[in-house]
């Protein structure tokens, strides 16, 4: 099936790289220990730097850019409505499914509120592309001469 889409795609599956490499990012960010020793590599300490409640929200936009890349990369292959309701399944279906897996990692743990934070970015981003979808059509609609 995944063949089948790519070759549907216009330059075949580099369309499908961006979301799934963001995707990969955000799994290696959910892989970080809930506790940073002091002594751990400076990327690391960034987690120390940055409080609790600001990295929970830091999910609304994470996600929205991951919402962002699916529809763009569905536009593709899916009608509008249709490439909409994917790209947030897919998206907000990711967001438990990592929230599952943190659960895993010692010090971290599963939230719902993150879930619903990463549900809101998700919705945001389709927004998000949704207004810049309009604004690159009404660019390239040249008036008519008077």
């Amino acid at each position: 099936m995944l063949s089948t889409w790519c070759k549907r795609l216009p330059g075949g599956l580099p369309r499908l790289l961006p979301p799934l490499l963001y995707m990969l990012a955000i799994f290696g960010l959910s892989s970080v220990p809930g506790v940073i020793p002091e002594d751990a590599p400076a990327p690391y300490q960034i987690f120390n730097w940055v409080p609790p409640q600001v990295q929970n929200l830091l999910h609304i936009p994470v996600y929205a850019g991951l919402a962002f890349l699916w529809r763009w990369a569905l536009a593709a292959l899916l009608r509008p409505v249709p490439a909409t309701v994917v790209a947030l399944v897919v998206t907000v279906g990711y967001g438990v499914f990592d929230e599952w897996y943190q659960s895993f990692i010692p010090g971290r743990f599963a939230s719902l509120t993150d879930v619903l934070f990463n549900a809101l970015g998700a919705g945001l981003g389709l927004l998000v592309f949704w207004w810049w979808q309009r604004r690159r059509e009404s660019a390239s609609v040249t008036p008519e001469p008077r």
